[in-house]
């Protein structure tokens, strides 16, 4: 991707994700849910070979991690959007990867998915059952313990490396 900057990277990505996979950048800004989806997207990014600049951006909240940055960006660039199917993303980006894994997940899905990710990447000595026990302890009174133990372990390779 050019040095154009965090902005413009963002912008070709989020043309991505409205090509790719269906995110309908106008909706953010009455959609919760498009908002979270985008943080996560974004969020997973790195993981995949595409870092668009917010990687150090992101603290723990309500939904999983979040970046104010990112937020800010966003509706910066709502202000004036140009729908485009045209996007330039790096060729070390795991497009199909992130595609196979990360689309069609509802936000639940991305929320403890990305939150394990999170404590992860904190401690990595961590197993994937004191993972779950982790997310738990900070989700269990949103979610039920088998739906965060089951997205923990469908998620295990992203969560731990690939």
């Amino acid at each position: 991707m050019p040095e154009t900057g965090r902005e413009d990277n963002l912008s070709n990505f989020i043309k991505f994700l409205e090509k790719e996979m269906q995110l309908d950048l106008n909706s953010v800004k009455f959609d919760l849910n498009t908002r979270i989806k985008l943080q996560k997207y974004v969020f997973f990014a790195p993981y995949f070979d595409l870092h668009l600049g917010y990687e150090d951006t992101f603290n723990l909240y309500h939904y999983g991690p979040y970046s104010p940055t990112l937020a800010h960006d966003y509706f910066k660039l709502l202000l004036d959007w140009k729908q485009s199917d045209d996007y330039i993303l790096p060729t070390t980006f795991k497009k199909e990867s992130f595609k196979r894994i990360l689309q069609n997940k509802n936000v639940e899905w991305l929320e403890l998915a990305a939150t394990a990710k999170l404590l992860f990447e904190a401690n990595k000595t961590l197993t994937i059952d004191q993972l779950t026990d982790a997310v738990s302890s900070i989700k269990g009174q949103k979610y039920n313990s088998e739906s965060i133990s089951a997205i923990i372990n469908e998620a295990g390779s992203l969560l731990t490396g690939f």
